[in-house]
């Protein structure tokens, strides 16, 4: 083989991986341990770019108004209760929404959502990937998985998680990745602790 067939090689490699890098995503294997979450609130975000943290697109400070009318996720972990059964938090890349549908089911169905703020959105340079896991006292639970591959960058993306019950101690981690313009990989990771109370 010529040395500029396997240069050219090589570099095909290098560009796959730069371009796919996180979207065969066959989930968190455990919750990520990093110090940069915002360990005193139910969600918070962390946002990396080419596995560094982004400064000054990280932290817990909303860059919009809290929506009227919508408790916020408040501490951690999020108390979910048949009087408290909906939040919302804005963090610095982002707004989530997370409901506890009670309705006499046991067990239970979580429905939240993401979406990326504008400013954080307006970095990505193309369609984005998205994943989620959840996991129960640091153990996935692997009947649940979402996924959303070559979608907008300012989409709301949303979902629900069944199967979930007042015993569990649960920690949802959303996983956003797209290229910026300058070819840099960035990850927005959520994470949001929870639990479900009848009282």
């Amino acid at each position: 083989m010529s040395i500029r067939k396997l240069v050219s090689g090589i570099t095909c490699t290098i560009l796959l991986f730069a371009t796919f890098q996180g979207t065969a995503f066959a989930g968190f294997p455990a919750p990520p341990k990093s110090t940069e979450f915002d360990h005193s609130t139910a969600f918070s975000t962390l946002m990396e770019v080419d596995d560094q943290p982004s400064p000054g697109l990280t932290g817990p400070t909303p860059p919009t108004p809290h929506v009227p009318g919508l408790p916020d996720c408040g501490r951690l972990p999020k108390q979910f209760t048949p009087q408290s059964p909906v939040c919302e938090t804005s963090t610095a890349q982002g707004r989530f929404t997370g409901q506890i549908k009670y309705d006499g089911q046991n067990p239970f169905t979580l429905q939240w959502s993401f979406q990326l703020n504008g400013p954080t959105a307006a970095l990505a340079a193309g369609p984005m990937v998205e994943n989620a896991d959840i996991f129960d006292h640091g153990s996935r639970i692997t009947s649940y998985h979402d996924h959303h591959s070559g979608i907008p960058s300012n989409y709301l993306v949303h979902s629900s998680v069944s199967g979930l019950t007042t015993a569990g101690n649960y920690e949802l981690l959303i996983e956003e990745n797209f290229l910026t313009a300058n070819g840099a990989q960035a990850t927005v990771t959520g994470r949001f602790s929870f639990v479900i109370t009848l009282v």
